[in-house]
Order: C-alpha cells, then sequence, then structure tokens
C-alpha cells in the first residue's frame, strides 16, 4: 500500500488533555472512531484519539511521505457538545500546515489533506480554547501518502482480535498498555486475545523480568507481554487487570482500600494501577470504581 497509518506508528510524544493516548479506537466506549462527514456518518479502521487539549508528535525522517489526510472532529461517542471551542492544527517542522474551523459540537468531520514533503517531524494539535470537557479529538482514517509507492517498513505490533475484551493504549512514563482485563485471566487467555502474526511468538514476563511459561499461568497487572518475529523484538505491552491494584493478580480489601485513598486524594496512583482502579472504564476512579470492583469480588 502506498499509505501508512500513524496509528501503526510509534508518535515521538503523546501529550493528552484527559485519559490517555488511543489507536484505532475512542475514548468512551473502545469502540471505532466515527464522524460525520458531509451528513453522512463514518466509521474510521484506523486513527488516532488524543484528548483535546493535546499534542502529538511523530518523527518522518524515515517515512518518504508527500502527503497527511484525516478527518478531524470531536467523536460521535462523546455525545455532547465540547465546553470550549476546539481548533484541530497540522504542523511540519514548526510551520503551519492546516487549521481547522472553530469547532464547537460534537460529530461533525473535517477533511485533511495537506503536503508533507520533506518534513521530518508532523505535529498535531487540538486546543481547547478554555475548559476541555467533551473534547474527545479525533484524527479518524489519519494516513501519510508515501510518494514513489516506497513504504516504511511497519514492524509488526500487538494488535487485538476484533472480540477481543480489552483496550490498548500509550500511557505516559509506562508505553503501550492493555487494560480491561479481568482478574484470572491466564497467560492462554491474554495470547488468545491477540492477532496472530506470520513468524511470531509471545514471551511474557515479570515487571521484574522473570520468565513466565504454562498456559494456566495466571496474570498480574505489571506483566509485560514481548511480541518477537523471527527471534527479534517487534512490540511489548504491559498488562493491567481490573481491579487489580495492590497487584497480585486477586481481589480483596487490599485493593479497594486503595480505590478509597485514591477517591479521597491520599493515594496517588501510576499508570498501571489508575487504570487498573477504573473499572468501568470512565476515566476517573471514583465510587462507582468502587462498587463495580465489589461487585467483581462477590
Amino acid at each position: 500500500s502506498p499509505y501508512v497509518y500513524l496509528s501503526d506508528l510509534v508518535p515521538e510524544s503523546a501529550d493528552v488533555g484527559y485519559g490517555d493516548f488511543t489507536t484505532d479506537a475512542n475514548l468512551k466506549n473502545g469502540g471505532k472512531i466515527s464522524l460525520k462527514v458531509d451528513g453522512t456518518t463514518q466509521t474510521f479502521d484506523k486513527g488516532i484519539t488524543a484528548h483535546a487539549t493535546s499534542t502529538v508528535v511523530y518523527d518522518l525522517s524515515d517515512v518518504n511521505a508527500e502527503r497527511f489526510q484525516a478527518f478531524v472532529g470531536i467523536d460521535l461517542s462523546e455525545g455532547k457538545n465540547p465546553s470550549s471551542t476546539i481548533v484541530f492544527q497540522v504542523l511540519g517542522d514548526g510551520k503551519e500546515l492546516y487549521t481547522s474551523p472553530n469547532i464547537t459540537t460534537y460529530g461533525t468531520g473535517y477533511a485533511v489533506n495537506v503536503d508533507v514533503t520533506g518534513v521530518t517531524t508532523l505535529t498535531l494539535t487540538a486546543t481547547a480554547s478554555g475548559k476541555n470537557g467533551h473534547g474527545q479529538t479525533v484524527w479518524g482514517d489519519a494516513k501519510l501518502k508515501i510518494s514513489d509507492g516506497e513504504t516504511p517498513e511497519v514492524k509488526p505490533n500487538l494488535e487485538l482480535a476484533d472480540d477481543a475484551q480489552g483496550v490498548l493504549s500509550e500511557v505516559e512514563g509506562v508505553g503501550k498498555v492493555l487494560s480491561g482485563v479481568p482478574v484470572g485471566a491466564t497467560l492462554k487467555d491474554i495470547t488468545d486475545l491477540f492477532v496472530p502474526v506470520k513468524n511470531g511468538t509471545l514471551e511474557f514476563m515479570e515487571s521484574t523480568g522473570g520468565s513466565l511459561e504454562g498456559d494456566d499461568t495466571p496474570m498480574v497487572t505489571g506483566y509485560v507481554v514481548i511480541l518477537r518475529v523471527d527471534g527479534t523484538e517487534t512490540d511489548r505491552l504491559s498488562l493491567s487487570l481490573v481491579g487489580d491494584l495492590v497487584p497480585d493478580g486477586l481481589l480483596d480489601n487490599s485493593d479497594l482500600q486503595l480505590v478509597r485513598e485514591t477517591i479521597v486524594g491520599k493515594q496517588t496512583l501510576d499508570g498501571l494501577t489508575l487504570l487498573a482502579a477504573d473499572a468501568d472504564g470512565s476515566g476517573t476512579v471514583d465510587a462507582y470504581d468502587l462498587m463495580a470492583i465489589k461487585r467483581l469480588m462477590n
């Protein structure tokens, strides 16, 4: 293909105003990115979600790109208009290439098609003029057209099967994370979530680096999954199990206590445990998560 999707590339940096930088899914429910383009609803298999105010930077020095194309807007799943005006921008080596209209409603998509010939640093921004509530800004079908049909090598990565339970995202300070995994999941359960890769094998490790083997081995928040193709690592991610904050692969009062302390401000959780605490996937840790984890314990 003469195109490379941004969601198949690893950004140099991704700073978002809420939630996590997410690829090929919306933040609201993990479904496909969707926008109304020329009055018709379109869903996108590929794209990125970076809640306003956000800045995502890609290094294109090894990519022979000539155009960047996408559809921008506030995802239809948001269901509410943003708290303030939002503007999208595309910058090439710091030079403004595209600026969207002032966006005040959710769902409407705007086409982006700009020349990026010779650009080495591509910067995508979505800026809220005030409060960023309901600012789930998306770049649907975000892709680079490669000049002369030359497609840069894209390393095979860990992708979830269509019916798989879980959400893939990038977490600052952690990297790629698979969250929404139920406590009790085994090594085989996790293996079965991913799309098989030709000549690829999965390697499981403890957070401390110890190797894990055996289909029945229970998973724990912080465990690492590594994809190797012909023996070479091409991708890795960390696991975050719902409610497993301690982490020990169990749900008990110690997990509930951490959630309570987080709600009242006595505890600050890191990326993986914060995702584990957000049992209902709302993006915040609150009493609803406490109730959800209690239900899972029963």
